[in-house]
């Protein structure tokens, strides 16, 4: 009788025991549904981004060349140097703060998704490592029960 009620008392734990996981891996599943479409919705980010940088790396393309085509006509224009330098030292910073900051931006989106996929990996760790764990008391369940 004793034995019975040990083996009731372990078959009620263990049954405690797999509700609880039942419930941290539907929690986890949610999670890792919840990560997956925020590293899409990242993905998407990102590559809107190098739509952008790419579309504005044309539009700076087309402003350099229409730049250095007045820089070309004021050199016709004036013989002052030092204006005409101060001109193109201007674009050649202003073009470079914006390659700057647009690689800065992708670069940010880059670690947020890395940030994710390590969020997504660490949750599948955790979760493999609770199945792990139940496993391992069914197996001593068992042996407790031979």
């Amino acid at each position: 009788e004793t034995k019975n009620k040990e083996i009731e008392e372990l078959n009620t734990a263990l049954d405690q025991k797999h509700q609880r996981l039942v419930v941290a891996n539907n929690e986890l599943k949610e999670i890792r549904e919840s990560a997956v479409n925020e590293v899409k919705k990242q993905h998407e980010v990102s590559h809107g981004l190098q739509v952008k940088i790419q579309e504005q790396k044309e539009e700076l393309e087309l402003a350099k060349k229409q730049l250095q085509n007045a820089v070309d006509d004021n050199i016709q224009i004036t013989s002052n140097f030092n204006a005409k330098q101060r001109v193109i030292d201007d674009l050649k910073q202003q073009l470079q703060h914006e390659v700057l900051s647009l690689q800065n931006e992708l670069e940010l989106e880059k670690a947020q998704a890395q940030l994710y996929k390590e969020d997504f990996l660490n949750e599948r760790s955790d979760r493999t490592k609770a199945h792990e764990e139940y496993t391992e008391d069914i197996i001593q369940y068992k042996a407790t029960i031979k």
